[in-house]
């Protein structure tokens, strides 16, 4: 029940949030710098495909542990070292390869990608940690 309820609250906290972010940031911003390369419509299979699975890394590398170790902050902190590996090394790579990719492309996203692994996986600990008690 556990494992099942942190990747819920985990997931629909990462969904929510990156959605509002695309939405009202990022969109505007991937736009402004990469609009020639931007799909009329995305394909939605591999985007609910990456979300499903770097959710389930959350869990494995960060969220897991930390409630193993009965430790929030421990996925606090490994949730934005997640994010921030994850996120940068995607971005990173495109600025090293892409003609006229955008530094402040990178610097973005990677924040964000800190920010929003890290809160997912906090608030998904946090969940299992106050409710599950009462729940069991």
């Amino acid at each position: 029940m556990q494992l099942i309820v942190l990747y819920l609250v985990t997931a629909a906290v990462f969904f929510s949030l990156d959605a509002a972010m695309l939405r009202i940031a990022l969109r505007p911003l991937f736009a402004r710098q990469h609009a020639f390369m931007r799909r009329e419509k995305p394909l939605l299979l591999p985007a609910v495909l990456y979300y499903l699975v770097y959710v389930a890394a959350i869990l494995w590398f960060v969220s897991w542990p930390a409630l193993e170790a009965d430790l929030p902050s421990k996925a606090l902190a490994n949730g934005a070292f997640l994010g921030a590996v994850s996120f940068g090394s995607h971005q990173v790579n495109n600025y090293s390869i892409m003609r006229d990719w955008s530094p402040l492309l990178v610097v973005v996203d990677v924040i964000w990608g800190a920010l929003l692994t890290a809160v997912a996986a906090v608030v998904g600990v946090l969940a299992c940690w106050i409710f599950l008690p009462v729940m069991g």
